[in-house]
């Protein structure tokens, strides 16, 4: 049963990342950090939506979608783009937003599939189970699917249980820049375990890539934070994109608290 499990999901995984890549004719999640760190880049808004639409890679085809919901105002609401990644995210996938989209999107997944890897590696490392163990099997059946963020924090994990913590906080830190709300939850473990060097370095950290990431932007005089907490309204709204009620026809692909006690 384990096995067929691990088919499915390699299968899912290689058909939605790796395949997609290939025919690269579908929307993925890269694209709009890819395009909004571009925009960091420049020093212009990486939450506006004209500035989405004007550096649009070049070479790849246009949705039709991404200009008709821009020309009327709901790319945000109906497709969640530009994202409300935090602006120390754009600082992280700063080198990746430097080179061309195609070769930019094969470096991702090279780098999906390595931190895929290095989590499920880690996992059981920590758990000290052994590979022909069928437990350590069940770990990797259970692998998150935010991979990239995942992998540094199990391998910060895995550095923290060697008493590399300096290592650790770094590694916490880039999870967090990318994604706050997993990679807060692995700082704050070390603090309630009173590893104080852990958290101090992932949030001095943290905090030197929010400066340079708004001293850009205040270097080029450009307003940022209003169009993010517009953004983020906007896709939280009724019948918006992340609106976990029935108002929203897509509600079913969010896995959270608020929408699995209001629809059981």
């Amino acid at each position: 049963m384990l096995l067929l499990l691990l088919v499915v999901a390699g299968t899912d995984f290689l058909v939605r990342g790796p395949l997609r890549v290939w025919r690269g004719r579908e929307w993925n999640d890269f694209l709009s950090p890819y395009i909004q760190s571009r925009a960091w880049i420049r020093g212009m808004d990486p939450y506006a939506i004209e500035n989405f639409a004007k550096l649009w890679p070049s070479g790849k085809l246009i949705f039709t979608f991404v200009t008709r919901d821009a020309m009327d105002g709901t790319l945000v609401a109906k497709r969640g783009v530009p994202s409300p990644y935090p602006i120390t995210s754009f600082v992280v996938l700063a080198p990746l937003a430097l080179v061309s989209w195609k070769v930019a999107e094969v470096l991702w997944i090279v780098l999906s599939l390595g931190a895929l890897a290095v989590a499920i590696w880690g996992l059981i490392s920590i758990a000290r189970v052994d590979w022909r163990d069928p437990k350590a099997w069940a770990l990797v059946a259970t692998e998150s699917p935010a991979v990239p963020v995942v992998g540094l924090a199990v391998a910060g994990m895995w550095a923290a249980e060697r008493s590399h913590e300096i290592l650790a906080g770094l590694l916490f830190a880039v999870a967090t820049c990318l994604k706050p709300q997993v990679g807060l939850c692995f700082s704050l473990f070390y603090v309630t375990q009173r590893r104080w060097r852990v958290a101090w370095v992932a949030s001095a950290l943290c905090g030197l890539v929010a400066v340079i990431a708004g001293g850009r932007l205040l270097l080029a005089r450009t307003p940022w934070l209003s169009s993010y907490v517009e953004n983020s309204r906007q896709v939280f709204a009724p019948g918006a994109i992340n609106d976990f009620t029935l108002a929203n026809p897509l509600w079913f692909h969010l896995i959270n608290l608020q929408g699995d006690c209001i629809h059981c």
